[in-house]
């Protein structure tokens, strides 16, 4: 109590109190005090903590009974070492076991503390030749239960361990009694128990910590929060350029099978799998990854409203654009497989636009239903969470995360969720029944798949989301990952192949053109040739055909003139229409 009211009154002198100001007292508490009202004591007592080292595994009886039978001469001798004020008073008097001894206790452990290191380093070194730096490691090193219980120091601190004592801080709260004196009383605001490892301390009971005048404030002045950070608001930041690049990238892949669909909407490869469906697709995949915008939306640069906007319309553009494109994708597929592997219903296999519609409509329309009704009665909102479990050394929070959330979300989700995935597994078995479809183009194997690409990221994409759901940048990452990867199997397995067999036949043709603008010119030069030796296409009597004979792909024709000289024509060529063969010579 003198401990306290010599340094509070110069506390008061000094005038360090007041707001702004925190003194915590580690041995005594004006607890129960009575000051005079307006004294230096009653003012400066609202700037106060007080910090209780409880021992975790005390021994308290025993100490108790040892302390209690001391005389009043051996209390007065340990009296007589302990430290003393200037005027020559204790610092502390060590009193009675009703008193709880907590001091008496650490001057015990502390004493026996020395004495087992120097015991140690004895029996180690067979004398007592050893320096002080090795004495302070021994005890350092050294572990037993004594009178304040478990001790063990921390070798980083100098200290007690987290496994040794639990801290409490309380405050003091002044009390009126009367218009002249004051009363404070203790009120606990922080608990702390070792953590699992014994590492360190977790908060496990916390309340307000009242500072000066009845103000929960955090002083301004005390050590910047997070190392001068402040609080780490885990904003998306630069992630969401990753969200912007992705985007792109899938809008230019979109765009050149737009294009390339709309340049080759007359070629076979085209129309043997319908323009509309080709559409159908693209335009899906755009919309699904559009989500990928409105997810990189937090307020770090946004409104509350516009952060409300974008949340809801994530599950509009990611599940409408799906159901788009999937239903293309499994219209597709269920069609051949009724045409195909039912031959005796078809003759021709033909895929209409009313096949395509059909599924389209029913699963937009489910989409749309539930969507709506998600929208309507419990749609998302941006909140953004303070963690009071990421606290500092002060009680101050230094992490916080906003994420998209509304109440009674769970079912629309889930329905959602559950009715797109049964979609691709029954897509799923419609493409393997078509595994051993041979169609022009191959079309199957390549829708095949697809859904497969579908299901695996189903499957594993869900459990990592929910696994990275409290990190938002982990999660914005993945679920950006998993909707561009998606995106792009889509639109490379649907249109690479038919690109890739177009430009085939367009080779194909150009070779094939080639060749009959080169027969074109040979038979050219050969009806020139006739002409110049006189052999006209009208007079086929000028050929001896019983001397005709082939050699080697070459027609050779003996022909004679009227001197009764012969000679040999070699021609290479073409018959014409009235049997006569022209050529090269």
């Amino acid at each position: 109590s003198r401990d306290y009211e010599t340094i509070m009154t110069e506390v008061y002198n000094q005038n360090l109190y007041g707001p702004g100001h925190v003194w915590f007292i580690g041995n005594t508490s004006p607890a129960d005090k009575t000051f005079p009202r307006g004294s230096p004591l009653d003012v400066v007592s609202e700037s106060v903590g007080f910090i209780k080292m409880t021992p975790i595994h005390p021994n308290n009886e025993k100490f108790y009974a040892a302390w209690d039978s001391l005389s009043m001469e051996e209390i007065d001798q340990i009296d007589s070492m302990m430290p003393h004020h200037p005027d020559g008073t204790l610092l502390n008097h060590y009193g009675h076991s009703d008193e709880g001894l907590w001091n008496e206790k650490q001057a015990y452990d502390a004493v026996v503390s020395l004495g087992l290191a120097i015991c140690s380093l004895y029996s180690k070194n067979g004398g007592y030749d050893f320096t002080a730096e090795a004495l302070y490691d021994e005890i350092i090193n050294g572990v037993f239960i004594g009178a304040s219980g478990l001790v063990k120091i921390d070798a980083e601190t100098g200290t007690r361990s987290p496994t040794s004592v639990s801290p409490r801080i309380y405050y003091f709260n002044r009390i009126e009694q009367n218009s002249t004196h004051s009363t404070f009383e203790k009120v606990l605001s922080v608990e702390l128990e070792a953590n699992s490892d014994g590492t360190n301390w977790d908060m496990v009971d916390v309340s307000k910590f009242v500072y000066f005048g009845n103000s929960v404030i955090v002083p301004d002045d005390l050590p910047p929060l997070n190392g001068g950070k402040g609080i780490d608001m885990q904003y998306i930041g630069g992630l969401r350029f990753l969200a912007y690049i992705l985007f792109a990238l899938i809008m230019v892949l979109a765009a050149t099978c737009m294009g390339w669909t709309y340049r080759y909407k007359s070629e076979r490869v085209v129309r043997a799998s319908q323009p509309l469906f080709l559409r159908l697709i693209i335009v899906g995949v755009v919309i699904m990854s559009s989500s990928m915008v409105t997810l990189s939306v937090d307020d770090e640069y946004f409104s509350q409203l516009g952060c409300d906007i974008a949340c809801m319309m994530s599950p509009w553009f990611f599940f409408m654009g799906f159901v788009v494109a999937f239903s293309a994708l499994f219209s597709k597929t269920w069609r051949t497989n009724r045409l195909i592997l039912n031959p005796a219903r078809f003759q021709k296999v033909k895929v209409g636009v009313k096949d395509v519609i059909a599924p389209l409509v029913l699963f937009l329309v489910v989409n749309l239903v539930i969507l709506i009704c998600w929208t309507a009665l419990s749609p998302m909102k941006f909140v953004r969470e303070y963690d009071i479990d990421a606290t500092d050394a002060f009680n101050r929070v230094i992490e916080s995360s906003g994420s998209c959330q509304s109440v009674g979300s769970q079912p629309y989700i889930i329905s959602l969720s559950v009715i797109n995935l049964s979609i691709v597994i029954f897509a799923n078995f419609q493409a393997y029944k078509a595994r051993h479809i041979s169609m022009d183009y191959s079309e199957s194997s390549y829708i095949s798949i697809v859904m497969g690409s579908l299901l695996q990221i189903g499957i594993l994409g869900i459990p990592v989301l929910l696994i990275a759901k409290e990190n938002p940048r982990a999660f914005f990452t993945i679920i950006c990952l998993a909707i561009s990867v998606l995106s792009a199997v889509i639109l490379v397995c649907i249109f690479l192949p038919k690109m890739r067999n177009q430009h085939m036949k367009k080779l194909e043709k150009e070779k094939k053109q080639e060749e009959r603008d080169e027969r074109r010119r040979i038979a050219e030069e050969s009806g020139a040739f006739q002409s110049d030796i006189g052999i006209s296409s009208t007079e086929p009597s000028n050929f001896n055909s019983s001397a005709s004979h082939v050699e080697d792909g070459h027609l050779g024709s003996s022909m004679g003139g009227a001197d009764g000289l012969g000679f040999v024509v070699m021609t290479k060529g073409i018959q014409t229409a009235n049997g006569v063969i022209v050529g090269s010579t």
